[in-house]
C-alpha cells in the first residue's frame, strides 16, 4: 500500500515539474518576443514611477497588438516582417 501511494506522489511531482518547466520555457520565449517587438528593455531610468510608467505603456501597447492580431488587422509589425518597402533599404 505504501509503494502505491509513493508512486502516486511521484507521478504527481513529475507532472508538476514538467508543467513548471514548460511554463518557464514559454515565459522566456514570450519575454524575448516582447523585448524584440515592443522594447520592454529600453527603459534606462532610475526611478520606480518612471519604470512603472514605461511598463504601463508597454503593456497597453502589447494588449493593443494582441487585439489587432486576434481580429486579423494588419499592423506595422506585419509590414516590417514582409520585407523592405523602400527601394533605398537593403
Amino acid at each position: 500500500m505504501g509503494s502505491v501511494r509513493l508512486a502516486a506522489v511521484w507521478l504527481c511531482l513529475r507532472r508538476i515539474i514538467a508543467t513548471t518547466c514548460v511554463a518557464l520555457f514559454l515565459g522566456g520565449l514570450l519575454y524575448q518576443q516582447l523585448k524584440e517587438e515592443l522594447g520592454l528593455d529600453h527603459f534606462e531610468g532610475r526611478s520606480w514611477p518612471g519604470f512603472h510608467h514605461h511598463a504601463t505603456l508597454f503593456f497597453l501597447a502589447h494588449a493593443f497588438l494582441a487585439l489587432e492580431r486576434a481580429l486579423g488587422t494588419p499592423t506595422a509589425l506585419h509590414d516590417r516582417a514582409e520585407g523592405p518597402t523602400s527601394p533605398f533599404r537593403a
